[in-house]
């Protein structure tokens, strides 16, 4: 109710989110859309006795596309300004990405995302050595690969040495710059 009739709204994103993102999207868009696409192979086994056996299972891959739950009530018809950086990571970049699905015009501002999203699996390794890795494949809603490429800004804005000693948050001020220097059009 507070931003229905602001000409802009700047979410960011640097970090990791604190709320259900997902309520926000029903609010951008009266369609129903999927944020992104998850698949993770698993293993089905044919006989639980010998399930550990290659031989004894199948490979499946599971599929997660989940559409948003559509808003009945005003949609948000003013830009969409993300704030992005390196930090943008795991659900928060999910959480960023579905932006772009539900408002292809939203303008991505900073630096590049991380490219790291899906659940972590641990493992122990001989010798003791622990690894994490992801054992999902996680997409951009249309089917992009997400992992290790991350979101690109449209505008790439890092923060200087300057701008730090001066307290600034450049990546923010660029967002300012960009909305006056559109306010126009």
């Amino acid at each position: 109710e507070t931003i229905k009739n602001a000409p802009a709204v700047i979410f960011d994103m640097r970090g990791y989110p604190r709320g259900d993102t997902a309520r926000i999207y029903t609010h951008l868009t009266d369609k129903s859309l999927a944020p992104a696409v998850f698949s993770r192979p698993y293993r089905d086994a044919k006989d639980l006795n010998i399930s550990y056996h290659e031989e004894g299972a199948n490979y499946s891959l599971m599929v997660r596309n989940e559409p948003a739950k559509r808003f009945q009530g005003e949609i948000y018809k003013g830009k969409i300004i993300v704030l992005i950086n390196e930090n943008t990571q795991s659900a928060a970049e999910g959480a960023t990405g579905s932006f772009a699905n539900v408002r292809p015009d939203t303008v991505f501002i900073g630096t590049p995302t991380a490219g790291a999203n899906g659940d972590v699996t641990y493992m122990v390794l001989p010798g003791n050595i622990k690894v994490a890795f992801t054992g999902h494949n996680v997409r951009r809603y249309d089917g992009q690969q997400l992992q290790r490429v991350g979101i690109q800004p449209k505008i790439f804005i890092a923060p200087t040495i300057r701008g730090i000693l001066e307290g600034r948050d450049e990546i923010l001020d660029a967002a300012h710059n960009f909305l006056q220097s559109n306010a126009a059009k």
